[in-house]
């Protein structure tokens, strides 16, 4: 398998990325699945670069590779890393909900995980680059913080949404200062 992040020795382009997507949608047969991680964000106007496919399931839609420690499989779409998620922890209520609420975006092959929802998994992951990705759909213009809030409650808890108010703070802080 190839390195995570590369297609030889480069990343692979916004639409390298949605042709693996695409492929992914058809693979699916019409059942769930949405487009979530780093290409997701870019479809939200995020200009974080990805080298990897993740999407949310509830199947493995028929791939076959080495299984993911919280729930799906990781494999390979078109040469591009390919993670199926169909989380079987913890946070398994959070996917499902989020995955019947993805939202169709013009030009994507598939649905695409709600801002809302993925500021709440991005808090799940909690990577340094996934702390600046929820800053970035925080400030988003259209972002429904209340909504966001309730998500964070049901799922994450009432101290997340403690976390969550401070992510926002900070985001307009540094908004603020030319910073985001």
């Amino acid at each position: 398998m190839k390195t995570r992040e590369r297609i030889g020795e480069r990343l692979p382009s916004y639409d390298e990325l949605m042709d693996a997507a695409a492929a992914v949608a058809r693979a699916a047969n019409g059942g769930d699945v949405a487009l979530a991680g780093g290409l997701a964000m870019q479809v939200w106007g995020s200009r974080r670069l990805t080298g990897d496919l993740d999407v949310v399931a509830n199947s493995d839609l028929g791939y076959t590779g080495p299984m993911l420690s919280f729930g799906g499989v990781r494999t390979q779409e078109h040469e591009i890393d390919l993670d199926v998620i169909v989380r079987d922890d913890e946070w398994r209520g959070l996917y499902e909900e989020a995955l019947t609420e993805a939202v169709e975006v013009s030009g994507v092959p598939m649905p695409v995980i709600a801002p809302e929802y993925l500021a709440a998994m991005k808090m799940v992951a909690g990577r340094s680059k996934d702390e600046g990705d929820v800053r970035y759909l925080v400030l988003m213009g259209d972002f429904d913080r209340k909504k966001a809030e309730a998500i964070v409650r049901r799922h994450l808890g009432p101290y997340a949404v403690k976390e969550f108010r401070a992510v926002i703070d900070e985001a307009a802080w540094r908004k603020s200062r030319g910073e985001e």
